[in-house]
């Protein structure tokens, strides 16, 4: 949305239209770790988060990754299982669609 579109809303003003519309492509610029991070995945805390990022380098569907591939990121099995389980769901797979679409 953009702020014009924001103020027909109640409870906008320039001002706040404007800094929801500034805040919102803020986060579009985090980082790929925040994301895994957010996403809940047992046994994934930030720092694996930011391991996966540094090893799988630009965004790319998790399915297509095997439990051995993820889990050596963190050399923990458990951890690969985790990850390569969650990819797999069918929500989590359409997600990744709508995800890569949009850049």
């Amino acid at each position: 949305m953009t702020p014009p579109q924001l103020l027909t809303l109640e409870g906008f003003a320039e001002k706040s239209a404007q800094q929801l519309v500034d805040s919102i492509a803020a986060s579009k610029r985090q980082p790929l770790s925040a994301l895994l991070f957010a996403l809940g995945i047992r046994h994934v805390g930030q720092q694996g988060a930011s391991s996966w990022r540094a090893i799988s380098g630009p965004w790319r569907p998790w399915p297509s990754a095997s439990v051995e591939e993820v889990a050596s990121a963190w050399d923990r099995t458990a951890i690969g299982e985790a990850v390569v389980g969650f990819s797999r769901t069918p929500v989590t797979r359409s997600c990744s669609r709508a995800w890569r679409s949009r850049g």
